[in-house]
């Protein structure tokens, strides 16, 4: 013969047991997605620095390339020196430009993941 008590009990104990699990792993869930959080807050941080320094490259660029305006010009016209190859490579600026883009894009996402959240 069924004792009800004793199934019902053992029913409870398994329901209570999995409700326990259950919220064991949705508070593992909840913490990862804390983590996750901080983590693309600072990745933020980190490429905010990167546009930063980026933009400072690119100051500096600029800056370099007057003074070896300026240098082949004197040079030019103190000794007639004709000064040829002072030029950064087409691919290297093509390149930046192409990294410049993704990071633009993580960026992008990171402030939009960010401005969603509640």
């Amino acid at each position: 013969m069924i004792n009800y008590r004793t199934t019902f009990a053992t029913f409870e104990d398994d329901k209570a047991t999995m409700e326990n699990k259950k919220k064991e792993h949705l508070d593992k869930a909840i913490q990862f997605l804390r983590g996750i959080k901080i983590l693309a807050e600072q990745s933020l941080e980190e490429l905010k620095k990167v546009s930063e320094l980026d933009q400072k490259l690119e100051e500096l660029n600029h800056t370099a390339k007057e003074k070896i305006a300026v240098i082949k010009k004197d040079l030019e016209e103190k000794f007639g020196i004709v000064t040829e190859g002072l030029k950064i490579k087409d691919d290297e600026e093509i390149e930046l430009e192409q990294d410049r883009a993704k990071l633009d894009k993580i960026k992008e996402l990171l402030v939009t993941k960010k401005t969603t959240e509640p």
